[in-house]
C-alpha cells in the first residue's frame, strides 16, 4: 500500500477528483487527439494511463502530472495498417516502425500548502503537512512559462498578494522542475 491512509479496492473521492482533473488538464493541453487517429472516422489508438501511487508522502498531484508528462515523451506507437475491405486494424509486433507522441508543452506543477488562512506557505509538502493545513494550491505551467493551470482545494479564501506570492514562488520553483525532463 501507498498509505495506510487507503485500503485496497474502489479508489475514494479524493482518488476520482484527482483523476478527473489530471484527465481535463491533459486532454488537448499536452498533444493533439489527432495523432490518436489511425484511419479518419473509423479508428484512433486509445491511450489509457494508470498512474500507481508507491508512497503517498504528499503532493501527489505534482508527482502525477509530471509522471504522466515522461511518460507521454517516452510513448511510442506502432505503426498500424487499415484494411477498409473488412474495417480492420492490424499491428505488426515484429515490425520495428514506430511514432513518438508529438508533446506540445511540458506541465511544471507546484503545490503550496496554506497554513493559517494562508498566512504561510509550505512548498512541496509532505502529507502530514497537507493534512494539517487549511488548503492548497498547485499552480501548472508550460514550457513558455505561462499559467495552463490552477487547483485550489480547501476553503480558504486567498488575498491577491498571497496570490501572487504562489505565482512567484512557483515560478521560480518551475525552472526546478524543469530539470525533471531533461
Amino acid at each position: 500500500m501507498c498509505s495506510s491512509k487507503y485500503s485496497a479496492g474502489q479508489p475514494g473521492n479524493y482518488s476520482q477528483v484527482l483523476s478527473q482533473h489530471i484527465s481535463d488538464l491533459f486532454n488537448e493541453q499536452v498533444f493533439g487527439l489527432d495523432q490518436l487517429c489511425i484511419e479518419p472516422g473509423k479508428a484512433v489508438w486509445v491511450l489509457y494511463a494508470d498512474i500507481v501511487c508507491l508512497n503517498f508522502d504528499g503532493c501527489v498531484l505534482d508527482a502525477a502530472i509530471i509522471a504522466l508528462t515522461r511518460a507521454l515523451l517516452a510513448t511510442q506507437l506502432k505503426a498500424p495498417s487499415y484494411n477498409p475491405d473488412v474495417g480492420s486494424i492490424t499491428v505488426d509486433s515484429l515490425s520495428g516502425a514506430t511514432s513518438s507522441l508529438a508533446v506540445s508543452q511540458k506541465l511544471y506543477p507546484s503545490t503550496f500548502c496554506l497554513v493559517q488562512a494562508g498566512e504561510y506557505l509550505l512548498a512541496d509538502p509532505t502529507s502530514d503537512e497537507e493534512e494539517l493545513a487549511d488548503g492548497y494550491v498547485t499552480v501548472v505551467y508550460n514550457d513558455k512559462n505561462q499559467i495552463v493551470n490552477i487547483y485550489k482545494l480547501g476553503s480558504t479564501v486567498l488575498p491577491q498578494p498571497t496570490m501572487n506570492t504562489i505565482f512567484e514562488l512557483s515560478e521560480a520553483r518551475n525552472l526546478e522542475t524543469q530539470k525533471i525532463y531533461s
